[in-house]
Formats: structure tokens, C-alpha cells, sequence
């Protein structure tokens, strides 16, 4: 009886430390691929807030356009909205600081986004005396890099995606 009980002691204890044994064993292989399903979660979250802010730099007029223009002649004259500059520099500390994901954008993507950034603040700074809700921008160099700037994060924006997706 106490062979008996001696016996099923040891194949319990025994059972036990394989299947703790296996189960570490498992952990340590799922783990790293947990933490990667995590970290393109987070970048696949970025790249769709950071797309949100795209709609304040196009040129496609919208409620949230920074830049609008009207045609006179086969020109295009700009104007600038403060009032969405200002929101969009706001949505970019948001997305960058308090979402925490410039974490997850690319270098590139930070570079371009925050050259934007600086051209639009100098150009608000310009503005900033104006009680006008639309002020025209007279430099059509600057409203040029801006646009091109936009054009290049879209590119990027949608390169970045793909990297993401493919890596799944």
C-alpha cells in the first residue's frame, strides 16, 4: 500500500515536471512571436493615425485643409488656414507624443513630418498678427515643397504598409 501510494506520488511529480518542462519550453517559443504580432499591431495603429493627419496637408480641399486655393487665369492662388495649422501641429504632438507613436514610424516618415511641421510654424509665426480666417501665402516655392512633402509621405506612408503587411 505505501509502494502503491510511493509509486503514484513519484508519477505524479514526474508528470508534473515534464509538463512544466513543456510548457516553459512552448512560452519561450511563443514569446518572441508574441512580442512581434504586438509590435505590428502598434506599427500597423501608427501608420493608420498617421494617415489621419494627411488629410490636413492635401490639396484636396476639405473641412480640415491647411492650404486651399482658387484658380484665376491658369494660376492657382493659396491661401492658408491658421486656424488648421494650428490643429494639425496639435494632431501631431498628439500623434507623435501622447499616442506614443513616433515610436513606431520610420525615420523618414519623422524626418518629413517634422520638416512640415517647421515650414508650416514659421509660416503661421508669419501670419500670426492676421485676424483673417485665410491668409494668402505669397511664396509659391514654399506651398511647392510643401505639396511635394505631402506627395513624398503618401509614398512613403504607403511603402511603410507594405513592409508591415509583408512581414506578418
Amino acid at each position: 500500500m505505501i509502494f502503491g501510494g510511493l509509486i503514484t506520488f513519484v508519477s505524479v511529480l514526474f508528470s508534473a515536471y515534464w509538463a512544466y518542462r513543456f510548457a516553459l519550453k512552448k512560452l519561450k517559443e511563443e514569446t518572441p512571436l508574441l512580442i512581434q504580432r504586438d509590435m505590428q499591431n502598434k506599427e500597423i495603429d501608427a501608420l493608420q493615425n498617421f494617415w489621419k493627419l494627411l488629410q490636413y496637408t492635401t490639396d484636396n480641399e476639405n473641412e480640415k485643409s491647411i492650404f486651399i486655393f482658387e484658380k484665376k487665369e491658369d494660376k492657382k492662388i493659396w491661401y492658408i488656414i491658421p486656424e488648421n495649422g494650428r490643429k494639425f501641429r496639435q494632431a501631431v504632438s498628439d500623434f507623435f507624443y501622447g499616442q506614443g507613436a513616433g515610436l513606431f514610424i520610420s525615420r523618414e516618415l519623422k524626418a518629413l513630418l517634422f520638416e512640415y511641421d517647421r515650414q508650416l510654424f514659421g509660416l503661421l509665426l508669419s501670419t500670426s498678427n492676421s485676424p483673417e480666417d485665410k491668409i494668402r501665402v505669397k511664396s509659391e516655392r514654399l506651398i511647392r515643397r510643401l505639396m511635394d512633402i505631402h506627395n513624398q509621405l503618401l509614398e512613403l506612408l504607403k511603402q511603410e504598409k507594405e513592409n508591415v503587411m509583408n512581414t506578418k
